[in-house]
């Protein structure tokens, strides 16, 4: 079955369509308010039984009497008529209401003058000869009124005679006369009845008396009486006001008359019969009755339906269905006439009334409940009835090209308990009319309708339903491409492809066939690939020379397409996908390193994740740089030497299949120890990416060559104001270099913060600005790199710091509102929230691994002011450390995580805070009036002067500027009392006239001398720049004051390389 899919339309233009059929096709009167009343015009009026007339001008009627109807036109044109209303100023009643017209806005009032009104709990009778004042009152749907003018009328009963009798016949019945009148009608005709009188002409043909009747219903008077005597009668009507109805002829008891005219006194269907009952004649000169039924043209139009010679026989009982049709005409289908002859010995007949039969109400409807389609035929269901099971005949299926089209019977079901049939795709109905495979289509609408028959042909059709027209089978393109490459007994075959699409499984239900195509050229289709018939399968193989279309320079491209044939011959045909063999994945290099103790540089770099991976090749070369148009010509034949000990000037490679052995290392034979390398991935095809290649390069000129590697360790530090921001930037530490120092900016991002080597120094983290937020990125460390972005958040991610062994990075981020913390792998992969609150969570440090598992120490605002916390690296363990209520703040944790420093302003002076966490012991280690700031546990083997011991530093502005302090810090055996009183800190520099901040140490080898220095930032030259110096604060370079920068910039921040 297809569903209908509309295009979306903009929400913009929905509501103006919305607007705009609201106002031209909807009853504006909700916007305003009728406030109009409605308009009356007199019409006609008539008296009892008379005529209607047209009123005189004057709207004075005299006389009225009895029963007066009135017809008054009301309209209003902005709303509904709720009430017309016919009132009398004189008694001030109602004396008539309508609330629906007669006709088109027309309403028909009626006063009949005889009758009682009640009025203040009593009722009265209108005085005759009075004239009596009327106005029609008429409200609309709003509320608004409107009264008529005056209509005044004259009342005289007087003219209100009644009607003269009919007297039917005299029955002579043993010793009794009967006299018979026709009272038909006489209720309406004479509404003021009162009595019937009876009169006997006496001997002297006067009229007595002998009966009074006050039942207007009953129609004769018997008399005890010498019946062998010829007797007169004569019957007169007398209403309420005394009047008599004129007389006629006295009638003898001796004259002939016609029979007595017989009523029916019921007829009724039930189940298959028909019941007919009637009044029993009274005459003694009976002959017969006939049934007769009222019809022109029909069965029955000349002959009685039965005749009945027995005079005591009243009932007669017909079943419709004995013979077939014959008794058709009588259905209770409609509304049928029957009335009764009877005949006397002479043949005198006399008809009775017309006796009406109401039409049996058709059946209760039922609806269509649901149609469902497909190629093999329709399903129909629909409500069962369970109202009409005494005359139900079938269920009818009808069917039409259009909702107000003609309808055909297609199909009939006799069970009133089935709810539900199907017609295959080779149904034909019985008449011929309709077939499925002629009449059904599915790109239109189809009508069906269920029809409700009775056994007397009456039939109730529910509503319609229409069938989902068939759309297009859904646009379905090839979403994936893979590659097998072909090789068998070692000979390269042809290559096998499979292209996949969406699965149609339960989207389709009349899929036929998925045809798959596919071109070198994007728009013209060149191969018919195959077919697919099975719904279930969304995939499919071929076999193709792929080799022919791919190398080195050649990304070989396929274009497909796909087209969806349904059951009905509907097709659609997907847009053409490329696809091509893209370069494997780029072996980005992440750490170059030298080793002293070895002499050996470690290259490490991005492992491959391609499917179609087939080897690693390091390229290397020592002294000077080079790039893969040094290796490769045009065809991609390679120049270069394969040898592990590669000669000074030539270019050599190394290869490795393994997919896992990311690694290489190169051992130095010689004192050239500056190289070069590029790392080249190569798939099965010959396809190849490169460590850096132009693409990355964002117009660096050196971006594509080899990446440096020197035994030298380096300092990154941020500097402002070199060129335009911040940027990250890098100084060789080789002093012997002719134009020392070389500074070299190293990242390629707008601008870039707060540098921080990885443990072993192969890469360096930072946060920097880009795409309109802040991200984490790292670089390695030496050569040309291009930064990775690790974060790839549209929330700012700002400090990052790597765990104690270098696997993981901890950063603060305001990705969920406010700042916490977050941990990731190096990487970027697998990032994960570590705090959970509504504070902020900011200026940690992490110490080494204990039990398996970093501890964070940082600053968090979850209690209102902020407080120095420390947590697990996996987020368990929160700990607030300090709890206090003033402000603690710039932590740092000892390596071993046993000892913290903090600032905290307790006492109103911001001081230096240390706790050893293994003994409980806490101090304020300054406690003076001086500032401190950026308190720091020393790298274990920095000794100051010489002297042994483990040591915090921190800065201060005691002497006057900031400098830089170092503290000794008590060891295990060490009693805590008198310990920081006998060991003071010191002032490690003693310039009282510049600022020294931000000291950062390593273990590197310098002038050919492995020790631990210190690197700081200063601004005792022309400008803030970088200076390193050993643990006597000697420069260990030929500047003796250890500049290492070059006060061009202003420098922040330095970090060595371990």
């Amino acid at each position: 079955m297809k569903i209908l899919k509309i295009n979306n339309i903009p929400p913009k233009i929905t509501t103006i369509l919305f607007v705009v059929l609201t106002f031209t096709s909807c009853d504006l009167s909700f916007l305003f308010p009728d406030e109009e009343p409605p308009r009356i015009a007199w019409q006609e009026y008539k008296i009892n039984d008379g005529l209607f007339n047209d009123f005189p001008e004057n709207l004075y009627l005299d006389p009225v009497y009895e029963i007066i109807e009135i017809k008054v036109k009301v309209t209003d044109d902005g709303s509904d008529i709720s009430k017309v209303q016919l009132y009398n100023k004189e008694y001030d009643i109602i004396v008539d209401s309508k609330t629906t017209s007669f006709s088109s806005d027309v309403f028909l009032l009626r006063w009949n003058s005889t009758n009682q009104f009640n009025l203040n709990d009593s009722s009265f009778t209108f005085d005759d000869s009075t004239e009596y004042t009327f106005q029609i009152k008429a409200t609309d749907s709003n509320g608004n009124e409107k009264v008529s003018s005056d209509l005044v009328m004259f009342l005289s009963q007087t003219n209100g005679y009644p009607v003269t009798l009919e007297i039917l016949s005299i029955i002579n019945n043993d010793n009794e006369n009967c006299i018979y009148w026709n009272t038909d009608y006489l209720i309406d005709l004479v509404p003021d009845f009162k009595q019937y009188v009876v009169y006997e002409q006496n001997e002297y043909n006067d009229l007595d008396i002998i009966g009074i009747i006050d039942d207007v219903t009953t129609n004769y008077h018997c008399e005890e009486t010498n019946t062998n005597i010829e007797k007169y009668f004569n019957v007169a009507i007398i209403d309420t006001f005394n009047f008599s109805s004129n007389m006629g002829q006295n009638l003898s008891n001796y004259n002939e008359y016609h029979p007595i005219p017989i009523n029916f006194e019921s007829i009724h269907y039930v189940d298959d019969f028909l019941y007919f009952e009637w009044e029993l004649s009274p005459d003694n000169d009976f002959n017969k009755y006939e049934i007769w039924y009222s019809c022109e043209n029909c069965n029955y139009s000349n002959i009685p339906l039965k005749t009945i010679e027995d005079k005591n026989i009243t009932n007669f009982e017909i079943n419709l269905f004995q013979n077939q049709t014959q008794f058709e005409s009588i259905y209770p289908s409609k509304k049928n006439n029957f009335f009764i002859i009877i005949y006397d010995e002479l043949n005198n007949l006399t008809i009775g009334k017309t006796y009406t039969t109401e039409a049996d109400s058709p059946p209760n409807s039922v609806n269509m409940k649901s149609i469902d389609y497909s190629i093999e035929g329709i399903d129909f269901e629909w409500y069962v009835n369970e109202k009409d099971s005494a005359d139900f005949k079938s269920y009818n299926i009808y069917f039409s090209i259009s909702e107000t089209y003609e309808k055909l019977n297609i199909i009939n079901v006799n069970s009133i308990s089935t709810s539900m049939i199907t017609i295959d795709s080779g149904y034909v109905s019985e008449d011929g009319n309709f077939s499925f495979r002629n009449n059904f289509n599915p790109f239109n609408e189809n009508w069906f309708w269920i029809g409700v028959e009775d056994k007397y042909g009456n039939i109730s059709v529910g509503s319609g339903i229409s069938n989902l027209i068939d759309t297009p089978p859904p646009i379905t393109p090839i979403n994936e491409f893979s590659i097998s490459k072909g090789i068998e007994n070692g000979e390269e075959i042809l290559d096998t492809i499979v292209v996949r699409w969406e699965s149609l499984e339960n989207k389709i239900s009349d899929y036929a066939f998925y045809t798959i195509y596919s071109s070198m050229v994007p728009d013209s289709i060149q191969d018919t690939l195959g077919t697919v018939s099975n719904v279930t399968q969304n995939s499919f193989q071929f076999l193709y020379d792929w080799d022919s279309v791919i190398n080195c320079n050649s990304s070989g491209e396929l274009y497909f397409w796909g087209k969806i044939t349904d059951a009905w011959g509907q097709e659609t045909l997907s847009q053409s996908v490329l696809f091509k063999e893209e370069p494997p994945q780029k072996p980005y290099i992440t750490s170059i390193y030298y080793e002293s103790i070895e002499n050996r540089y470690v290259i490490e770099w991005r492992k491959s994740e391609d499917l179609d991976f087939e080897s690693y090749t390091v390229y290397y070369k020592h002294l000077d740089n080079f790039s893969h148009n040094d290796i490769f010509d045009e065809n991609c034949f390679e120049e270069s030497f394969n040898d592990i000990s590669c000669p000074v000037g030539e270019i050599c490679h190394f290869k490795i299949y393994n997919r896992e052995d990311a690694e290489f290392i190169y051992d130095l034979t010689g004192d050239e120890r500056t190289m070069y390398f590029l790392i080249v991935t190569d798939d099965l095809w010959g396809k190849k990416s490169f460590s850096t290649q132009e693409s990355d390069c964002n117009q660096n000129e050196n971006c594509g060559n080899g990446e440096k590697a020197t035994p030298f360790n380096k300092i990154v530090f941020q500097s402002n104001n070199r060129e335009t921001g911040s940027k990250i930037y890098s100084i060789e530490l080789d002093p012997d270099l002719e134009n020392f120092p070389i500074i070299s900016n190293t990242d390629l991002i707008s601008d870039s913060f707060n540098p921080i080597y990885e443990p072993w120094g192969a890469r360096v983290v930072f946060y920097g600005w880009e795409n309109g937020n802040y991200e984490i990125f790292s670089i390695g460390s030496g050569g040309n790199n291009t930064p990775v972005n690790l974060s790839r958040h549209p929330g700012n991610d700002f400090n990052p710091k790597y765990c104690a062994d270098g696997s993981k990075i901890v950063f603060e981020s305001w990705r969920d509102g406010n700042c916490e913390l977050y941990i990731m792998d190096r990487d970027g992969l697998n990032t994960m929230r570590l705090t959970y609150n509504n504070g902020t969570d900011e200026d940690f440090n992490i110490a080494t691994a204990t039990l398996g598992m970093d501890k964070i120490i940082y600053v968090s605002t979850i209690s209102g002011n902020r407080e120095v916390y420390w947590i697990n690296e996996d987020g368990s363990q929160v700990e607030n450390l300090t709890s206090h209520p003033t402000n603690q703040y710039d932590p740092d944790i000892s390596l071993d995580g046993s000892q913290i420093a903090y600032i905290g302003d307790n006492n109103g002076n911001i001081d230096i805070y240390w706790e050893n966490m293994l003994t409980g012991d806490s101090l304020n280690i300054t406690n003076n009036i001086n500032r401190e700031r950026n308190p720091r546990f020393v790298m274990n083997g920095f000794n100051p002067f010489g002297n042994d011991g483990q040591y915090l530093i921190y800065e201060t502005d005691k002497d006057g500027a900031w400098s830089i302090y170092f503290q000794k810090l008590p060891n295990f055996n060490d009693n805590i009392e008198g310990f920081f009183e006998a060991n003071t800190p010191f002032n490690f520099l003693n310039k009282s006239n510049s600022n020294q901040s931000n000291p950062n140490f390593a273990n590197i080898i310098l002038n050919d001398v492995e020790g631990i220095y210190m690197v700081y930032e200063s601004d005792e030259g022309l400008s803030n720049s970088i200076y390193i110096v050993d643990n006597f604060g000697i420069s260990p370079i030929s500047n003796p004051s250890g500049l290492v920068s070059d006060h061009e910039g202003d420098d922040h921040l330095p970090q060595i390389q371990p």
